[in-house]
């Protein structure tokens, strides 16, 4: 599949076949067009047939910030689930069409989906894996399992009560669930967590991710793009899904768009492990950015690209990578609009 990026002179300018992989990093200011040229990519993919999930934590994906001249368009082939109010229907965390995890890994991997974005320290994740056990070894199919986990942990006692009342957003929102609605594939299913607190969708955010990642590993689902607007409020540990989707995604065709509003806001090593993308769209950058983002492109192709970067207009980007246009091949950076 090929991602329309923008255009160069009228023509398409589209991810080549030799890219690194299929993800996309889009950085620029608020009103510099990055939002709408993301809608535009995610209704691109919808008609070439893929699966689209958007992770909204900031009410970026509304029906009233779609980009206008595509609303039309787009707004039919949505599917948009409310969190809080309709729930996430996924495989509950402990099933799946076949099992080929071993139970600790399962076990594990649960637990750390969990513990890692709460910053949990080794006695409450001990805790945490303890009560994740539990509920795995009770598993049923009527079973909510984040409910069982943190039913479990009040069982702990008075460390386990105290663990409970920290995460008591997540096991209480009542997010992921069985029922309808469910994701739909071929369409851009919209995932709005943007009714949540802040600690809370960081955590389910991961928790959701972690499962998609798990079913298609397993289960072989089919292909799908992941869109993670403002990234910057998720977690971006060294252990995060999103670093595993950056550096794992391609081998099973699962691609991701991110868009945050400031590379600068990062440390150094989640701005190394975002520019793993293989194909980076800079709309008009904050003036902090400026500098460092000029100086990273004449370190790799040479040429000032200060003063191309400022004047960029709304709907103007930068795209970095290799690119496709008509038949040429073309591994320099180029203004598209």
């Amino acid at each position: 599949m090929t991602l329309n990026l923008g255009n160069l002179h009228q023509n398409k300018c589209t991810i080549a076949h030799s890219a690194a992989n299929q993800s996309v990093l889009i950085t620029g200011i608020s009103g510099s067009g990055k939002t709408c040229r993301m809608q535009q990519i995610e209704l691109d993919a919808e008609h070439a047939g893929q699966t689209i999930i958007v992770i909204d934590t900031a009410h970026s994906h509304d029906s009233e910030q779609i980009f206008l001249p595509i609303r039309s368009e787009y707004e039919p082939v949505t599917n948009r689930i409310s969190a809080l109010r309709d729930g996430i229907n996924l495989h509950p965390f402990f099933s799946g069409k076949k099992r080929s995890t071993p139970d600790f890994m399962t076990i594990n991997n649960i637990t750390q989906a969990i513990s890692r974005p709460a910053n949990l320290g080794v006695n409450q994740t001990k805790l945490l894996r303890a009560a994740v056990s539990t509920a795995f070894h009770n598993h049923t199919p009527e079973t909510n399992d984040l409910q069982s986990i943190g039913s479990n942990l009040k069982a702990l006692g008075t460390p386990g009560e105290d663990l409970f009342e920290r995460l008591w957003g997540l096991f209480e929102c009542n997010v992921i669930r069985t029922g309808k609605p469910q994701i739909q594939p071929q369409r851009i299913n919209i995932l709005d967590f943007s009714d949540l607190d802040d600690s809370t969708q960081r955590i389910l955010v991961e928790v959701v991710l972690s499962c998609l990642w798990k079913d298609r590993v397993e289960n072989n689902l089919p292909d799908f793009m992941v869109v993670l607007d403002e990234v910057q409020r998720l977690y971006l540990g060294s252990s995060s899904l999103v670093r595993q989707l950056l550096r794992e995604g391609r081998k099973f065709r699962i691609n991701l768009i991110l868009a945050t509003q400031s590379l600068s806001i990062f440390p150094r090593n989640t701005v190394s492990m975002l520019e793993q993308a293989g194909t980076k769209l800079y709309f008009q950058p904050a003036q902090m950015d400026l500098q460092r983002i000029a100086k990273s492109l004449h370190h790799i192709h040479g040429g000032d690209w200060h003063q191309p970067l400022a004047q960029l207009r709304r709907g103007e980007c930068v795209a970095d990578g290799i690119l496709q246009v008509g038949e040429a091949t073309i591994s320099r950076p180029l203004i598209l609009t």
